[in-house]
């Protein structure tokens, strides 16, 4: 009976423990390092992320990584911020419609506020996106 007794405390303890470490950030995020979450103004990107929205003019969900993204599930997307850090060969990132990169390139996401934010041209599918040079 003790035995049961300490085996029901011990499972307790390892569920709250488990509860305490949750993110509180409110955002799903998957192995890849993608994170999915409501953005609660627009254009709200951290520093170092690029961002999809499914709303124009960063508005709507979003989705966002710091690293290339081989095979996203994104999904479809309307708008975008690269607020990435200005560094030769790697700030800019390209944006595919399939895994892989591979399929149409949806453009070269320039980083910054002033060039690294706009609209795509309609809703498109974020199949895969890779950081890199200039393109």
């Amino acid at each position: 009976m003790r035995l049961r007794m300490l085996l029901a405390g011990g499972a307790a303890t390892v569920a709250a423990l488990g509860l305490m470490t949750a993110p509180s950030s409110g955002a799903d995020q998957e192995s890849t390092g993608l994170q999915f979450g409501r953005s609660a103004q627009a254009w709200e990107c951290p520093q170092g992320y690029v961002c999809f929205y499914s709303g124009a003019d960063g508005t709507g969900s979003w989705c966002r990584s710091e690293s290339s993204i081989s095979d996203s599930s994104c999904g479809t997307r309307r708008s975008f911020f690269n607020n990435g850090y200005a560094s030769p060969g790697q700030d800019h990132v390209r944006v595919y419609n399939n895994a892989n990169y591979t399929g149409t390139m949806h453009g070269c996401l320039h980083y910054g506020w002033a060039e690294g934010r706009g609209n795509f041209a309609g809703a498109v599918n974020i199949g895969s996106y890779r950081w890199g040079g200039e393109c």
